[in-house]
């Protein structure tokens, strides 16, 4: 059905990172799944560890393969088993590296908007 579902495309993007030699591709989340992670980090308890884990709940969803390995085919179809074997190993990682993981997550949904404000009519 045309319409509204022609812009759920922009919500499925993904692109491949290195870090070091290993690549990471991650996905961008639809607005449930950032919700989501949104509502998993609101517990922490101050506003340093609701950002950190903010960062570890998005990664937890938006990390689609790493090394040849799948975490999750898509973003927007992930499941909960799937985002608990993500985030335990996040949670092994140093703040650094999650900061890191982070930026390039950043990095490809400010491409998102880009390409969305391209393609806006004015």
């Amino acid at each position: 059905m045309p319409g509204l579902e022609d812009f759920f495309t922009y919500g499925y993007q993904s692109k491949e990172f290195k870090v070091g030699e290993k690549p990471l591709k991650l996905g961008v989340l639809d607005a449930k799944h950032f919700q989501d992670a949104l509502e998993a980090s609101a517990s922490a308890k101050d506003e340093t560890s609701k950002f950190l884990e903010f960062k570890k709940q998005i990664l937890a969803r938006a990390i689609m393969s790493c090394d040849g390995i799948t975490y999750c085919v898509a973003p927007n179809k992930i499941t909960e088993e799937e985002i608990k074997k993500t985030l335990d190993a996040l949670e092994k990682f140093h703040v650094i590296l999650i900061n890191k993981l982070y930026e390039f997550y950043d990095e490809l949904d400010k491409e998102v908007q880009q390409n969305l404000d391209n393609d806006i009519k004015k």
